[in-house]
């Protein structure tokens, strides 16, 4: 259902930013285990070492969802298929005591199995269940947030979620505790000893006020007692040596702390800093002077230091050194900033490498910054000629090597599409291509598209980018045709009524080649100019009384699109302009000369999420030369209500509709939204004849069902408009419309 990239490269780029990095999960700062399911023999895999980013891909790569991802020889999936809890091999790894959190779904409800990807859930959740109560057995704490009915996919209302697991686990903490003392002292391997009436005599101020509390006399101690108070304050890092006197008076016992700080820090030195202003960070050190050398109080001071690095985008940045001369009582911070010593590409078989490297900016020298970083992933991603891009980071004796390490696609594709709708009932496309011609990151295509209405033939070369440059281009020899019914208005049978019939129909023929040169705008737009040399022709299928021609047309088309659309069929917020202009001429070698202009904007207003209000307006003008096989079109299910494609066609066009869209809370087999949509609008022949009380109505609703060969929609609409004939004006309904379609727009 996903190719997984954009989550796998989210992974890799969390884990080379992070602060601490090792390819050994013990040398991590905290002992860290992932564990996968090797798909062919159905065994556990441990990562214990290896790329951190892999390792989180690994074991989240739920089946159906997300590809296995390739190790070796290994073809590796979610864990939870064989340890969804693994809390037995958490204590194969030492632990001697095992916490457990258990946030897992529950199985699906009776009235919930109707589907059978629902059922082919739960036969996988049922086994899973067994395993989870087997080895939440062997946990000595469960912290189980009460989730009712909601389920691991169902991303809403998470701040009550993690709330409920903080509730939850909070619950558990004074039993923890108790049990990690427990087992220290258990762990001792010595006999308990009993002291009564403790005084306590000589301590210093500070392990006082946190071991003894200050108190004076204690009735009780015990020897494992005091071990595990001094095991405690030895944690905190600041002593070199600390140890205990007890010295029996009579029927009391005089208690005495004896204890060895470290050596004070008095002078701190950062080296290799260049990117920030050396005092700044000096100062997140300023808290260690005068104070006790502390490994973890100076680990924490390096790591503040090193964030901020981090959060600027710096990912290669790593803390170099940390020393500390107990005789001057100095310490040494050293910086690595995470220059590029070299940067070469690993795995690519067919794709030059330039092809690879171009699409990030950074050369042998440079920062790696985490925006670039990701948008050169982005951009590797989006040439679609490979199954798995990663980002490594590497020492050696010239400093940071950063791979990029690709896999590539297969690059001869076919591609096989389906749509369906009322209008021209079902068409077919092919797209057969390589996606790597010559390993040029430049695709040649054939394309085969439609039905017995409408049909299309294209060959092409194109390129996403040119050399070094966001430079696009497209050659392109074509071949189209479609046919188009004629409507006319039916002698009127009420006076609030109307309706239109089907009078003749005609077919309008296109051929020839283009060549277009374009280039990206900002993130989401491109601007591009097409040069294009065609012949058009009209033809009569049956009835059609207007003109028929063939005409050379050569013409010169730029045009302008800026997509900021979140998602693709139900955008929730963003906005969709696209624009051109065009001009024919037959000083460029064509029959007709002739200029034309359309603007398509829309504008996603998100509520509430998933719902959203959608705005549209499209104008269109032309001159008096326009032929018939260029003019703008008029109605249709997704263009306007009440009325067929094609139905009105004209030189000048205006449309606007204002929709609603609303995801239903429950799935009528797939994700289902309800749309209405209200839309205002004509076509003219001529300028001349634009007249606001020629504005036609429209409204309708619809049904969608996001299926995974496109949305299914299923509509009725109804048009009307206002009449002002005397004595008073008055609505005109035509008849309804049903709609029918399934599949993308192509």
């Amino acid at each position: 259902m996903s190719s997984g990239q954009r989550g796998a490269n989210f992974l890799n780029l969390l884990a080379l930013n992070a602060p601490i990095k090792a390819e050994d999960y013990n040398k991590l700062r905290f002992r860290y285990r992932a564990i996968a399911t090797d798909l062919v023999y159905g065994k556990k895999y441990v990562f214990d070492q290896g790329p951190l980013g892999v390792a989180m891909q690994a074991s989240s790569s739920v089946t159906l969802l997300l590809p296995p991802v390739i190790k070796d020889t290994l073809t590796l999936v979610d864990g939870g298929l064989v340890a969804n809890i693994p809390v037995k091999e958490t204590r194969k790894l030492g632990a001697d005591i095992v916490i457990a959190a258990n946030a897992v779904s529950p199985l699906y409800e009776e009235s919930e199995l109707k589907y059978p990807w629902v059922i082919a859930d739960q036969l996988v959740s049922i086994p899973m269940q067994i395993l989870n109560e087997q080895q939440l057995e062997e946990a000595d704490f469960i912290i189980q947030p009460v989730l009712g009915n909601h389920k691991n996919s169902d991303f809403f209302y998470i701040d009550s979620l993690i709330n409920k697991g903080i509730i939850s686990a909070k619950l558990t903490v004074t039993s923890i505790k108790e049990e990690i003392e427990s087992q220290f002292k258990s762990n001792l391997g010595i006999n308990e000893k009993k002291y009564y009436n403790v005084f306590v005599k000589d301590v210093p101020l500070e392990i006082r006020n946190y071991f003894f509390r200050d108190k004076v006399r204690i009735d009780s101690l015990t020897n494992l007692d005091i071990l595990y108070e001094l095991y405690k304050i030895q944690r905190t890092g600041d002593y070199k040596k600390i140890l205990v006197e007890l010295e029996p008076i009579g029927e009391t016992t005089h208690l005495n702390v004896i204890a060895e700080k470290n050596r004070e820090v008095s002078y701190y030195e950062i080296t290799g800093v260049s990117i920030f202003n050396r005092e700044e960070l000096a100062n997140k050190l300023s808290s260690l002077i005068n104070k006790p050398f502390n490994s973890l109080k100076t680990l924490s001071a390096a790591l503040e230091i090193l964030r901020e690095y981090k959060k600027s985008g710096y990912i290669l940045a790593k803390i170099e050194k940390i020393e500390f001369d107990e005789v001057s009582g100095t310490m040494h911070l050293i910086i690595d900033e995470g220059s590029v010593s070299k940067l070469h590409v690993v795995g690519n078989t067919k794709t030059k490498e330039n092809i690879i490297t171009r699409e990030f900016a950074v050369k042998a020298g440079d920062y790696m910054r985490f925006e670039e970083a990701q948008r050169g992933l982005t951009n590797l991603r989006s040439t679609n000629l490979f199954e798995k891009i990663e980002l490594r980071s590497e020492n050696s004796d010239d400093g940071n090597e950063l791979k990029i390490v690709v896999k590539e696609k297969p690059s001869s594709i076919l591609r096989v599409g389906m749509r369906i709708d009322k209008e021209n009932a079902t068409q077919l496309s092919l797209d057969i291509r390589d996606d790597n011609f010559l390993g040029t990151g430049t695709e040649v295509g054939t394309i085969l598209a439609g039905g017995i209405r409408n049909r299309s033939y294209i060959l092409e070369h194109r390129a996403n980018r040119v050399f070094e440059t966001y430079i696009t281009y497209r050659v392109r020899a074509f071949y189209d045709f479609n046919d188009v019914s004629v409507y006319s208005d039916d002698p009127p049978k009420a006076h609030n009524r109307f309706s239109r019939s089907k009078t003749g129909e005609y077919r309008q023929i296109f051929y020839g080649a283009s060549f277009s040169v374009g280039s990206q705008v900002g993130r989401f737009g491109h601007l591009s100019a097409e040069a294009k040399y065609q012949r058009d022709a009209i033809k009569s299928k049956f009835d059609y009384t207007g003109s028929t021609y063939n005409l050379d047309i050569s013409s010169l088309r730029f045009s302008l699109i800026i997509d900021s659309q979140n998602s693709y069929p139900y955008p929730t917020e963003g906005f969709l302009i696209k624009a051109f202009y065009e001009t024919a001429q037959t000083a460029l070698g064509g029959d007709i000369s002739y200029s034309k202009f359309l603007i398509d904007y829309k504008s996603i207003l998100g509520l509430n999420a998933p719902n959203a209000f959608i705005f549209r307006g499209m104008i269109g003008l032309s001159d008096k030369t326009l032929p018939l096989s260029q003019h703008f079109s008029f109605g249709g299910q997704n263009a306007f209500f009440g009325f067929r494609d094609h139905e009105f066609r004209g030189r000048q066009i205006f449309t606007s509709s204002i929709e609603y869209m609303q995801k239903l809370p429950f799935k009528i087999f797939f994700d289902t939204y309800l749309k209405f949509r209200y839309d205002l609008g004509s076509a003219w022949a001529e300028q001349e004849q634009i007249r606001y009380k020629d504005l036609r109505h429209g409204m309708g609703a619809t049904i969608s069902f996001n299926t995974p060969i496109g949305p299914a929609d299923f509509s009725v609409g109804r048009s009307f408009y206002i009449s002002e004939a005397l004595p008073k004006s008055k609505t005109v309904w035509g008849p309804t419309f049903f709609y029918f379609t399934i599949g993308y727009y192509y």
